[in-house]
C-alpha cells in the first residue's frame, strides 16, 4: 500500500491506541507555504502535534485526509 493510500485509509475514529503521527518522512511544503504535501498537515498542525490531545490529533487526521482527497481530485 502506498503512503498516500495509507493516509487515506486510516480511520482515526476506530483507532484503539494513541493516534500515530501521519508523517511519512517525505516533507515538502506546497508552493503556497501552507501544508506539507507528504502528510497534508499545515505547518501549525505539524508544530502542534507533539503536545496535542488525542481529540485534537483526531481532528488533524480528519482535516489532512480531506486535503489529500481534494488534491487527488485535481
Amino acid at each position: 500500500m502506498s503512503d498516500a493510500a495509507a493516509l487515506r485509509n486510516f480511520d482515526p475514529h476506530t483507532a484503539t491506541a494513541a493516534l500515530p503521527s501521519p508523517c511519512i518522512k517525505l516533507c515538502r511544503i506546497d508552493a503556497g507555504g501552507t501544508y506539507c504535501t507528504g502528510c497534508w498537515r499545515t505547518l501549525d498542525e505539524i508544530a502542534q502535534w507533539r503536545g496535542a490531545s488525542e481529540e485534537h490529533k483526531r481532528r488533524i487526521w480528519l482535516a489532512l485526509q480531506a486535503r489529500a482527497a481534494a488534491a487527488e481530485r485535481r
